[in-house]
């Protein structure tokens, strides 16, 4: 790939700049109109109130939850403006916009203005990824600096005496560590991927092979410095606590790239046989694209920095399988491992471009228009893929708020729960004025005499033991809950 130090306003770049606020419209529209949902409330009702450094520190609740730059983020948005649920989402949408402008400015190398297009819009069109940019998790904060940080190691790469792009890709690498842990792994293999360059750089001529490690540990020490500072001490909070317990069990392809296909087509309504189909896909896809690329890469036909992210997908790839059989920890799985989707899709992207072909172009312009299109056809715009069970909170709180106010009593309404819901009901008491007239959620779960309604799954409706003593009042069809009375209060 070529170098191109601006970006300049013509035909490709002034298309990608439509796409991208096309991209940026629908986390905006998301962040608006979703519910806040249970891990967003865990984080607000458990950790914004803590000062920065209890943040920092994983005061408890020790819990995985504390995606630490994120809560330090919502921490700022309820000390500046009110908490609603979009204000405390804009550092993801500053992390989407972050994510846009960088890639379009790393697919600006590619000297081929419609393969730029193509590369901009098979790297932004992912409705998994859009989901957690309209959220308040770590999630988007983290892939908005890693774009950051590839564009800046990209620039590290090309001009080495830069101490400023040097500087920048490390500060943007650590904010991502901030925001998700699960960057960590991407960070062993640049470690790893560094060594190796300096390795395969050496020659007889050269001081001894100790030396070169010695000469270049400024980066490693440095890297490794700031994680151990900052991270070493709340991962081993998490550790002790047993809180890194979401995760896979099965393998890296059935867990971590299955989890990823599934959440990303899941919307679009299709069947179990068809999301196989296309995991089935990627995992050909993928296993051709390393298997060419590291060969090229043995026979010296490519380069290390050319082949960057196929190596760091192999990587990562082989440190979770090797922590998983040594330290037992678990495989990275749905929004834990969205990092692998822009590196897997930098690989494609690096792989068709090195083959210039017309028809691979074609073929990856109409997967590009494919993907586009399935993107802004079916992204749910009012609820969160992993949380489509709080997606009807805020109608059940209208729907309560009307109950009173036609009631006579000034007690405040009681309302029995599962722990899914607690969080993000509690939510809103705290920053609405449903605690004027809701008593406070707690997660005693459905106890049958206990409260005047109940707000339950469908599936859930089998626990009341006995039935006839209790009324539906309302069914919800977005996350198919129900608003039930209990006619013992009437």
């Amino acid at each position: 790939m070529k170098s191109s130090n601006y970006f300049s306003l013509n035909w490709s770049n002034s298309l990608i700049i439509i796409i991208g606020f096309v991209f940026l419209s629908l986390s905006i529209y998301k962040a608006a109109h979703t519910a806040f949902t249970h891990d967003e409330s865990f984080t607000y009702l458990s950790y914004v109130k803590k000062s920065v450094i209890g943040i920092l520190t994983m005061e408890e609740p020790i819990s995985a939850n504390n995606h630490i730059l994120n809560s330090i983020g919502m921490k700022v948005i309820d000390k500046l403006m009110a908490p609603t649920p979009f204000n405390l989402r804009l550092p993801n949408i500053f992390g989407h916009l972050l994510f846009i402008i960088f890639s379009a400015l790393i697919i600006n190398t590619y000297k081929n203005s419609y393969y730029k297009v193509i590369a901009f819009v098979l790297l932004n069109s992912n409705i998994y990824l859009i989901d957690f940019f309209s959220l308040a998790r770590g999630y988007g904060l983290s892939l908005g600096f890693l774009m950051v940080h590839w564009y800046f190691l990209h620039k590290t790469a090309g001009n080495t005496q830069s101490k400023n792009n040097f500087r920048l890709m490390l500060f943007a690498l650590f904010l991502a560590m901030l925001s998700n842990f699960s960057v960590i792994y991407y960070m062993i293999s640049l470690i790893v991927i560094y060594l190796i360059y300096e390795v395969k750089n050496y020659t007889s001529n050269k001081a001894l092979f100790l030396s070169i490690i010695i000469r270049n540990m400024k980066f490693v020490l440095l890297l490794s410095s700031l994680t151990i500072f900052f991270l070493f001490g709340p991962l081993l909070k998490l550790v002790q606590f047993n809180q890194l317990y979401f995760g896979g069990t099965h393998n890296f392809f059935d867990d971590t790239i299955y989890s990823l296909v599934y959440y990303s087509t899941i919307s679009m309504g299709i069947v179990d046989f068809e999301i196989k189909a296309i995991f089935l896909i990627v995992v050909i896809l993928m296993a051709l694209i390393i298997a060419i690329q590291l060969i090229k890469l043995f026979k010296h036909k490519t380069k290390i920095e050319s082949s960057f992210f196929i190596v760091s997908l192999v990587i990562i790839m082989l440190i979770q399988i090797t922590f998983f059989y040594f330290f037992n920890t678990k495989y990275l799985i749905q929004r834990t491992a969205l990092l692998f989707i822009p590196i897997f899709i930098f690989s494609l992207l690096g792989f068709v471009n090195d083959l210039g072909s017309i028809v691979i172009y074609f073929a990856a312009g109409f997967v590009a228009l494919f993907m586009f299109y399935v993107t802004i056809r079916f992204i749910p715009m009012d609820n969160s893929l992993n949380w489509q069970y709080d997606a009807d909170n805020e109608k059940l709180l209208s729907e309560l708020k009307t109950i009173y106010k036609k009631s006579d009593t000034q007690n405040k309404l009681s309302l029995g729960v599962d722990w899914i819901f607690q969080p993000s009901l509690n939510f809103y008491r705290a920053t609405t004025d449903a605690n004027s007239w809701l008593d406070t959620i707690v997660k005693e779960g459905y106890d049958y005499k206990k409260y005047e309604y109940y707000f339950v799954e469908s599936a859930s409706i089998n626990k009341f033991v006995d039935t006839t003593q209790f009324r539906v009042l309302k069914t919800f069809p977005q996350s198919n809950n129900l608003l039930i009375k209990n006619l013992k209060f009437e």
